[in-house]
């Protein structure tokens, strides 16, 4: 017997193929993994997965003890791959206020939006290490930035999950 209409089930997709927001926010205190020079973990990544966006929005003032501080997204293998270089000319941190955004593709700061990394680049990028953020010369001694990932499992393992210091918002 044939059905008069198909199976509901040939429509479902695989539960990993539907994009997940993770969305975190970290506090600087200058403290390990909250602003402190060196690697700052943002996100951790199990197995392998696929990004569809990154987005950093700044909701509170950031600050430094002496102008110098300079940063970079990325994941451990390769530091500064979401922003092409980095923030890395040593700039006046705190012109970073609350509401601006990052435009991680062009290492700017932005007045009211933040553009996702190398957008012709981002539907194809795969990462299976850690996301970092990676700061230099000074550290990070207050304000918060809030991040978003849109992201995709590829592997049967393939996650994302806050990295020490971050809090989901």
């Amino acid at each position: 017997m044939k059905l008069a209409y198909p199976s509901p089930v040939l429509n479902l997709q695989a539960a990993s193929a539907a994009p997940i927001l993770i969305r975190a926010s970290k506090t600087f205190t200058g403290a390990a993994n909250l602003g402190a020079v060196g690697v700052n973990e943002l996100f951790t990544t199990t197995g392998a997965v696929i990004l569809d966006g990154f987005w950093v929005r700044c909701t509170d003032d950031l600050v430094d003890a002496v102008d110098g501080a300079f940063f970079e997204f990325g994941v451990t293998g390769t530091p500064n791959r979401f922003t092409n270089g980095g923030f890395l000319t040593p700039f006046d941190l705190d012109t970073i206020d609350a509401g601006d955004g990052l435009d991680t593709d062009n290492s700017l700061v932005t007045d009211g939006y933040s553009f996702s990394m190398n957008t012709a680049l981002a539907a194809l990028m795969v990462v299976m290490d850690n996301i970092i953020m990676t700061i230099s010369a000074q550290a990070i001694t207050g304000g918060t930035l809030e991040f978003y990932i849109l992201y995709r499992a590829l592997s049967s393992d393939g996650a994302l999950a806050l990295g020490a210091g971050m809090v989901a918002i």
